[in-house]
């Protein structure tokens, strides 16, 4: 809780400190659930401090915990961040390869929502990037998603 909140008032490495402690806790108890929690919110601290490389490697070391139970909304809030900041240092590639796992997680637990706010977005870079097909069809696959009928 103390970890969101700095994180939440911009203060990562603080926020980092506080996970890093758990990080430890958890492990020394055994605890795979927390291990991978502490490891989303360090990725997620990483990313906020610009640090995109270790906010992915993080991300994926929390995908390998076994035992433990991804939760789709906290993993594609993090790795939404992480894809951001690589988008902000200019690491256009390695935001898109971000996002095609972001696609993943997305679809694996059925956020439609998201998944059109994902087209919307990667569709932006691609439109940076001068690549009018690419833009193309992702705004197309997100109209196409937004005029669906309604998931129940």
């Amino acid at each position: 809780m103390l970890a969101r909140l700095c994180l939440e008032q911009g203060r990562p490495g603080e926020a980092g400190d506080y996970l890093r402690g758990a990080l430890h806790a958890f492990r020394r108890a055994g605890a795979p659930q927390g291990v991978y929690r502490a490891l989303l919110g360090l990725a997620e601290c990483a990313a906020a401090a610009g640090e995109a490389d270790e906010g992915l490697d993080l991300f994926v070391q929390a995908g390998q915990c076994e035992g433990a139970v991804g939760e789709g909304g906290e993993e594609a809030r993090v790795l939404g961040a992480v894809c951001e900041a690589f988008a902000a240092a200019g690491r256009t590639q390695d935001a898109l390869e971000g996002y095609r796992l972001l696609r993943q997680v997305l679809e694996r637990h059925g956020d439609r929502a998201g998944l059109i706010a994902l087209l919307d977005t990667v569709g932006g870079l691609y439109f940076q990037l001068g690549e009018q097909a690419e833009s193309t069809r992702c705004y197309e696959e997100s109209l196409l998603l937004k005029s669906a009928v309604p998931q129940t």
